[in-house]
């Protein structure tokens, strides 16, 4: 893994942006990557969305749709957003300090809720284990020598 928020050929994030993963020098390191498959059965039985057929305009899952709609009510309240990430609205100029203000007070209030971003029918996830131990030991040493 050489980056947060890695992707599997499936769309699914292997690490997430917010939690990366930290190696020290002086120490080898052990991953263990789990994946984890979750369905539901789509309608009627649930409100859930097929995010990967493409029924919600090439969003990916559900945290995509809430980072989605967070910045398009940003742009409609507030006439930008402070992410250049997202490409459908201004970036808010440094210069702006109401524009920030409004951006920062809508990200403080801001709840899933008040986006319309169903849960995925199918997800996929991983669990990460990362155990790490002193290299080179005493006893190994010689054998690099």
């Amino acid at each position: 893994i050489t980056e947060a928020g890695k992707r599997d050929r499936h769309g699914g994030v292997f690490v997430d942006a917010e939690s990366g993963v930290s190696f020290s020098p002086g120490q080898q390191h052990f991953i263990k990557l789990s994946p984890i498959s979750k369905e539901k059965l789509p309608a009627p039985y649930s409100d859930c969305v097929d995010y990967d057929r493409g029924e919600r305009r090439g969003l990916h899952n559900r945290g995509h749709c809430e980072w989605d709609c967070l910045h398009r009510l940003s742009v409609q309240h507030c006439g930008c957003t402070d992410d250049a990430s997202f490409l459908e609205g201004a970036l808010c100029s440094f210069d702006d300090t109401a524009s920030r203000r409004c951006v920062n007070e809508l990200r403080q209030s801001w709840r899933a809720s008040l986006c319309n971003c169903p849960a995925e029918c199918n997800k996929r996830s991983y669990s990460l284990d990362v155990s790490s131990s002193r290299w080179p030991t005493p006893t190994s040493l010689p054998q690099f020598m």
